[in-house]
């Protein structure tokens, strides 16, 4: 056999071996194939609701408007996990290590310990999960959600794969769901399943349907994994250098200030709107309280506001007036914060460092 031939026949042999561990790690597909399709063919703002269940609740957003006027509502009810004392597990870690020491007799230290040192070597059992049902307007986070979906493309299309597969894939038993309405009444429900490997899709199928897609991860980890960025609890949205400037009422006393060198985060601060050559620390102080309140929940409803105790409107560059009332309230010790035609519940200790800022910037 000359030079050639053996050429030949090596370069047929490599390419059997290659074709051969493609067909061995390839996902079976009985139809379709590793394509893209769209899943829902949506326009921008069509998408009206989507409802996303998993295992430890499930959020609805619902949507109205388009464009810069399109606006979003999350309603969230799920179980909430508390939250980890670092003091606690750094005692928990000291425990473990006193175990391992061969030194110390456990009894012995007991024995000798007081009635108070030995009741508090009893563990604490841990607190308990929650129930959280909140409803608060969607931030940029939602909104972004909701235009990933207008119109929504999977990453791969799959096709149909082995039973055995789909329950790697946790489409056996899909414990997630996505449903998804738009304005015109389509209904589009997926099944979604874990992540690929690596991280880089999640595996989904159209309810009723034994295709399997990847869609793009962020779609159900933004929603599932983080419902606290989705809440816009902040009352203050606008960027720092967005701020043109606010005026603010409170009692008899009223005053207007500007947002001077907005676009240098070193050299930015506010001044009186007829002297803006005088900086006023009082004025920044108001806007880094304003921008700190964080709304805890919504009022139980009007009737629990009061009187109007103070008003603050911040004008933003390219958007709408952010207007927000200091109420009274009536049920309860504290204030209460409109913004819109929404009423927030804030913390005592916020509605009064804000109060306490404005008697500044208006003696």
């Amino acid at each position: 056999m000359n030079r050639s031939t053996l050429l030949v026949h090596g370069t047929f042999a490599l390419v059997a071996m290659v074709c051969a561990w493609l067909l061995a790690h390839r996902v079976e597909e009985k139809k379709g194939g590793p394509s893209s399709v769209t899943l829902l063919d949506a326009a921008k703002g069509e998408v009206q609701k989507l409802t996303y269940t998993w295992p430890k609740g499930s959020s609805t957003v619902t949507s109205s408007g388009r464009g810069d006027g399109r606006r979003a509502v999350l309603d969230v009810d799920r179980t909430v996990e508390p939250k980890k004392d670092p003091k606690k597990d750094a005692k928990k870690s000291d425990k473990k290590d006193d175990k391992k020491d061969p030194k110390k007799d456990p009894k012995k230290d007991a024995a000798d310990a007081g009635p108070a040192e030995a009741d508090a070597g009893v563990a604490e059992p841990e607190p308990a999960p929650t129930r959280e049902q909140a409803k608060f307007p969607g931030g940029k986070s939602v909104l972004t959600a909701l235009e990933a979906l207008e119109p929504l493309k999977t990453r791969r299309t799959l096709g149909e794969v082995d039973p055995a597969r789909l329950a790697e894939m946790g489409l056996e038993h899909p414990e997630r769901t996505l449903v998804v309405t738009t304005v015109d009444g389509k209904q589009l429900t997926l099944e979604i399943g874990e992540s690929s490997y690596g991280g880089q899709g999640r595996y989904a199928r159209k309810q009723g349907d034994r295709t399997v897609h990847l869609l793009d991860g962020t779609l159900v980890t933004g929603i599932e994994g983080g419902p606290d960025t989705l809440m816009e609890k902040r009352l203050i949205i606008a960027e720092p250098d967005k701020v043109l400037g606010f005026s603010v009422r409170h009692g008899d006393q009223s005053g207007a200030f500007v947002h001077v060198d907005r676009g240098q985060a070193a050299t930015r601060h506010f001044a009186p709107k007829d002297d803006a050559g005088a900086k006023s620390e009082q004025a920044n102080a108001v806007m880094k309280t304003l921008r700190d309140l964080r709304a805890t929940k919504l009022a139980s409803g009007p009737q629990a506001a009061g009187s109007v105790v103070a008003g603050v409107t911040v004008d933003v560059d390219g958007g709408e007036p952010v207007v927000l009332e200091l109420v009274e309230r009536v049920d309860a010790a504290g204030h209460l914060i409109k913004a819109g035609d929404w009423l927030f519940e804030v913390s005592e200790t916020q509605g009064k460092e804000l109060l306490e800022d404005l008697d500044a910037l208006l003696p």
